[in-house]
């Protein structure tokens, strides 16, 4: 399995990935650093809950399991984050300029795990907003 970059609440969250990051930024009341060439450019993110379906599924079809398989909730723009997190909570934005180094916008295609059974049904929105939550109350 290749999973997109994981979001969500787990007991070992990452906060260098685009929505955990974010998500403490706003729960901290501090802006959102934001490199401003890469707002619109696209990546594969797949939820907590999806890697855990996406491994189920894996397990359960061992004897399908040939090749490389993309598990991913959805591919995202920094732009949709953003706004899945203006709708919880108003937060400032701090633009910065970077050179682009090795940040390419791209969609993955994750039909093959589909084909599996695979359903993806963590929502970007519902996450933020539970780990909003969880990062307020500690």
């Amino acid at each position: 399995l290749r999973l997109g970059t994981i979001f969500g609440n787990s007991v070992g969250m990452r906060f260098h990935t685009a929505i955990n990051k974010f998500c403490y930024q706003a729960a901290f009341e501090k802006s959102l650093t934001v490199w401003k060439q890469n707002y619109t450019q696209v990546r594969p993110y797949l939820g907590i809950n999806d890697a855990q379906t996406a491994f189920i599924i894996a397990i359960n079809n061992k004897e399908k399991m040939k090749g490389t398989f993309n598990v991913l909730t959805g591919n995202y723009s920094l732009n949709d984050i953003i706004d899945s997190i203006q709708c919880l909570k108003k937060v400032q934005i701090e633009w910065t300029d970077t050179p682009l180094l090795n940040q390419y916008s791209y969609n993955v295609n994750y039909d093959k795990i589909k084909q599996l059974g695979y359903i993806p049904c963590d929502s970007l929105e519902w996450e933020i907003g539970h780990t909003l939550k969880l990062l307020k109350h500690n």
